[in-house]
């Protein structure tokens, strides 16, 4: 019993030592470097308002590029959201990737698109380009092409426009009105250096919207509660956290913007099919071509609410999308398995990879069994009420109180989350948030491991030293192995 008793003790050290690793060596000083950043961004803007950038002669030209595969229910309004920035420079450009529904003909007769003769330049990586079409009254580019997935169809938008800059936009995200006015600022205020930005992401379905403005809060399910409570703690200050630490290691697929002439140095996205994170991978390989060039570069994350999409409503729908995101996870440190811990990379090799691999990703299953082992312990008699306190007070306790400075700052800086009913229970849902809901959606992704040991891609052989992604032939940017052609 007693080399049993001394084995449990061990372990739950082991789970102790990680929690305090994870909280106080990188939750905590992320968030407080958030915390930082963002009075920072507070006090540089006071008496600044966005709405001087409109005045300003050097605002760059952008892009928004979103990819568009049988989206015939929601493309109209889509493509109507995002014509209606009030950014001054800006052209809408829809890659619809051989959809087999009626996305395209509602895009031709709403809004009156017109064949053109331009093509995509010969290298440009993606598959063939049908026909490109500009609508006559509005800023439209409609690109019709064969199918080859969501990061074939954003290459083709990004090889396909002039502007020096690049917003790439799901289909479902809803951009703020002066999202574009948003990211786009770091690009002024450090334009040497400047080449990726991305910004807050809130919860489209946690709200009430009129012509395109949140009007009321309303979260619909305890379940997209709990996602803004995580959003806050892992992706809110952590972010901006790591733009001031010199290390942000993703700009959300949802929306981000991009300079275009990186993007196509490194040749644009992952074009395999079954990868699940283009976008964690993209930001990436910008890091890894820019360390090697030795020049100075800047990859930020603004602290403003650039946009809105739909967060999962139920358990099914979580569950997929985490497995995807595991998955992906998984994917990606296979292709940048040698930046991790190497000190050519600065921090992100040092300090946000790592992080992102052992305690963001496998860390989640590795607390679900801490949880589970050291409460058994205490409840047989293994561990005393002093250790057991010192741990909740290291694991659960920590973690609320990152919880809980996310959700505040975000309510005393924007006020999107302004009633105080609602902010009660997303500060509720803080104390549970760490116990229940990250151990089962820890559950629910462990799917992800069986589908990547099956995957027999050969992920490390698809990235060079350089960052860029490997030039593909035609059956494997597509997954077929048939040697079949694509209809057209």
């Amino acid at each position: 019993m007693s080399t049993l008793a001394d084995a449990v003790v061990a372990l739950s050290w082991l789970f102790l030592v990680y929690f305090v690793v994870a909280n106080l060596g990188y939750y905590l000083p992320s968030n407080l470097a958030g915390f930082a950043g963002l009075l920072e961004s507070v006090r540089k803007r006071k008496g600044k308002s966005i709405d001087q950038l409109e005045e300003s002669p050097f605002l760059p030209g952008i892009a928004i590029v979103t990819p568009a595969y049988n989206e015939s229910e929601l493309i109209l309004d889509s493509v109507s959201s995002f014509l209606d920035t009030e950014y001054p420079n800006a052209e809408v450009v829809v890659v619809n990737d051989g959809s087999t529904d009626d996305t395209l003909d509602k895009l031709r007769a709403e809004f009156d698109l017109q064949p053109t003769d331009e093509s995509v330049p010969d290298d440009a990586p993606c598959q063939r380009v049908r026909t490109i079409y500009r609508a006559e009254t509005v800023p439209l580019v409609v690109v019709d092409k064969v199918n080859g997935g969501i990061g074939d169809a954003q290459n083709a938008g990004i090889w396909v426009t002039d502007k020096p800059l690049v917003c790439i936009a799901d289909a479902d995200t809803l951009l703020n009105r002066r999202g574009l006015h948003m990211l786009v600022r770091p690009f002024l205020e450090r334009p040497d250096e400047t080449v990726a930005t991305g910004g807050i992401i809130h919860a489209l379905n946690a709200f009430e919207f009129e012509h395109g403005e949140p009007v009321a809060m309303r979260v619909p399910s305890q379940v997209v509660r709990f996602q803004v409570v995580e959003y806050f703690r892992t992706f809110y200050l952590n972010r901006i956290g790591m733009t001031r630490l010199g290390c942000l290691h993703l700009i959300s697929g949802a929306v981000g913007l991009f300079r275009t002439d990186l993007v196509r140095e490194i040749n644009g996205y992952n074009r395999v099919r079954n990868q699940h994170s283009e976008d964690l991978d993209l930001t990436l390989r910008m890091h890894k071509y820019m360390k090697r060039s030795g020049e100075p570069y800047r990859i930020a994350f603004v602290p403003d609410p650039v946009a809105w999409t739909d967060f999962p409503n139920t358990i099914r729908q979580l569950g997929h999308q985490r497995r995807l995101w595991f998955e992906g996870l998984l994917q990606v440190f296979a292709l940048h398995r040698p930046m991790i811990g190497r000190k050519r990379y600065g921090l992100v090799g040092l300090f946000a990879l790592p992080g992102l691999l052992f305690i963001e990703g496998l860390g989640r299953l590795t607390e679900a069994v801490g949880y589970v082992v050291v409460g058994l312990a205490f409840l047989t008699g293994f561990l005393n009420i002093q250790f057991f306190t010192t741990f909740l007070l290291l694991s659960v306790g920590l973690g609320i109180f990152i919880s809980w400075i996310g959700i505040l700052s975000d309510v005393l800086t924007f006020k999107l989350y302004d009633q105080p009913r609602e902010v009660l229970r997303l500060l509720v849902s803080g104390i549970f948030e760490p116990v229940g809901f990250r151990q089962v959606w820890s559950l629910l992704s462990l799917p992800a491991i069986r589908d990547y040991l099956r995957d027999d891609t050969d992920w490390a052989a698809l990235v060079d030293d350089s960052g860029r992604f490997a030039s593909l032939s035609h059956d494997a940017a597509t997954g077929r192995t048939d040697g079949g052609e694509d209809d057209d």
